[in-house]
């Protein structure tokens, strides 16, 4: 017997396939928890910022080769979103979301252990920071606790994309590294704080930073 699949609750022909440079993302609950407890931070968990991919398109057309630009995202792959993106959606009884891949922050690399700041891989120009306190008296810069308010422009980086594609759908690389110290645009941030052992993270992308030290 063929497969039956459902959309918004009403059998449709076959599958949902992604177009273009979209992808298709289920939200998974096995993420909510892990063995060592409530994967990173409430904000994350509540907002459903993971999820698995089911369906990825063929990539947007450059209009400048006519070639497609590749998508470095795979089915099975589980990632971090902001759920305010995209096109949400009910497929096979799932809580789902039609996404530009562009739009995913980033990938999660082993989903079978804690999911932890150093676990997560950023996707093309993003940047995952650890945002931090320069008005620190100590000599050092020290890690803003999750009850400040003040919207902070210095982190501290922890993981670096590895580009985006150019016209000629080559990478052009992050001209930023691990541990570095990073100022950035404020309110340029990805909508994604999210805290872990009671630091606090957030994704930028690099066209937002503007020094770094």
């Amino acid at each position: 017997m063929s497969p039956q699949y459902k959309l918004e609750n009403k059998i449709i022909r076959g599958p949902l396939t992604p177009l273009n440079e979209f992808v298709l993302i289920q939200k998974d609950e096995a993420y909510d928890t892990t063995e060592a407890g409530v994967f990173i931070g409430d904000t994350m968990r509540k907002n459903q910022y993971i999820g698995k991919i089911l369906g990825v398109g063929t990539g947007a057309v450059n209009t400048k080769n006519g070639e497609r630009v590749p998508i470095d995202i795979q089915v099975g792959d589980v990632v971090i979103f902001n759920p305010s993106d995209g096109t949400k959606l009910k497929y096979n009884d799932k809580e789902c979301l039609l996404i530009s891949n562009e739009e995913i922050l980033a990938k999660i690399n082993d989903a079978s252990v804690e999911v932890r700041p150093d676990n997560i891989t950023p996707f093309y120009d993003r940047v995952l920071i650890k945002l931090v306190d320069t008005n620190a008296t100590s000599n050092s810069l020290i890690i803003m606790p999750e009850s400040k308010n003040e919207k902070s422009t210095d982190g501290l980086v922890v993981a670096v994309g590895d580009g985006i594609y150019d016209s000629n759908n080559n990478k052009v690389p992050i001209d930023i590294r691990v541990n570095d110290y990073i100022k950035f645009s404020p309110f340029s941030n990805e909508s994604c704080e999210f805290t872990y052992n009671g630091e606090k993270f957030t994704f930028v992308r690099a066209r937002y930073i503007m020094a770094k030290y």
